[in-house]
């Protein structure tokens, strides 16, 4: 896990929304949306050939100190986004906490920190920015809606779902050559136009509530829905009865990155696409 954002990539936030919270403005066209995340690594350089991923990228633990190139400085970067709700933000030891963290806070060495980054005040706003980058009463999610009062419910902002005026970030990274994944909490929409397969990712399996049960997978947790809606590529999924959640999403984002390594011969290293693996925890 050696390649960290190029400085380069990303200007600070411009005007803060009308919540206060504010989203990342790109510019470059492979333009990402990392306003509430928990940890972003970026593993390895496995993917195929691309722009120079090594210019101007900066090290976790010295951001002045420069990260050497390697031979493979033309590959693009995997990346993956680990997303969990109601954390604080020094709930990680790699941001302060007295709660021992060592593998994220391993990731965080690794990765990438952010030293300003925001979050809504709930779930699905907050991730409708994280997959657009911009402002969520500009993409639809002015509220969740599980708590949208009715009086908001449709008006402009507030659709409470995904809008047809935004693309993802797994959009433009599939179309810039990169495979990619999620596995784990929705909440952006289940409609067919915004279930995940038409955002921009080319193998899912989400549960697209606000959260169900970590233990059985038909089991609400809240009285907010007439039942646990789980989509695996778009189409309805066949659950196990049992699992614990957070288990389940890795092991099936484990799967599909495996799924997709081609086979190379002996002694030689396997060429395959770079990858966006989105896992989204609702534990």
């Amino acid at each position: 896990m050696n390649r960290l954002l190029s400085r380069q990539a990303w200007t600070r936030p411009t005007l803060p929304c009308a919540t206060g919270h504010s989203a990342w403005r790109p510019v470059r066209p492979l333009r990402a949306a990392l306003c509430a995340l928990a940890v972003v690594a970026w593993l390895g350089t496995l993917g195929a050939g691309g722009a120079n991923a090594n210019a101007n990228v900066q090290s976790a633990g010295n951001p002045s100190t420069p990260v050497a190139p390697s031979a493979g400085a033309t590959q693009r970067p995997n990346l993956v986004l680990l997303l969990a709700d109601d954390w604080g933000f020094s709930d990680v030891g790699a941001f302060g906490s007295e709660i021992q963290t060592p593998h994220l806070d391993s990731l965080a060495r690794q990765g990438v920190r952010f030293s300003n980054f925001h979050v809504s005040a709930s779930c699905s706003p907050t991730r409708a920015m994280l997959l657009t980058g911009v402002d969520n009463h500009l993409n639809g999610v002015g509220n969740m809606r599980e708590s949208i009062p009715q009086a908001h419910l449709g008006q402009p902002g507030y659709q409470s779902v995904l809008n047809d005026q935004v693309v993802t970030v797994a959009t433009l990274l599939r179309d810039g050559g990169y495979r990619t994944y999620v596995a784990g909490k929705w909440h952006v929409g289940h409609e067919p136009r915004n279930l995940p397969p038409a955002r921009g990712f080319d193998r899912s399996i989400v549960q697209a509530d606000s959260g169900s049960d970590n233990w059985e997978t038909a089991k609400r947790y809240l009285d907010l829905s007439d039942k646990v809606h789980w989509y695996e590529d778009g189409e309805v999924a066949n659950m196990p009865a049992e699992f614990y959640s957070s288990a389940y999403f890795v092991d099936r984002m484990i799967g599909y990155i495996d799924a997709d390594a081609p086979a190379a011969p002996p002694g030689e290293p396997a060429a395959r696409a770079p990858f966006l693996a989105f896992v989204s925890l609702q534990a």
